[in-house]
């Protein structure tokens, strides 16, 4: 395995979160509507604006 640390590091993030859904239910579930209701649009809205700005520049050539 050559990403052994980045494993590692997958896997405690992941028990972390999995442990703070256990210990902290409500807070993880605002947590995760958060993210499900702003910050996932917003990734979406910043990809397509970035492939709108290299379709425009393409097609202008």
């Amino acid at each position: 395995m050559k990403n052994w640390v980045k494993h590692f590091a997958t896997f405690v993030a992941g028990v972390s979160f999995v442990g703070a859904a256990y210990f902290i239910p409500e807070g993880s579930f605002i947590a995760f509507i958060t993210g499900w209701l702003f910050l996932i649009p917003a990734a979406v809205v910043i990809f397509l604006g970035y492939g709108l700005t290299k379709y425009m520049k393409d097609r202008i050539i």
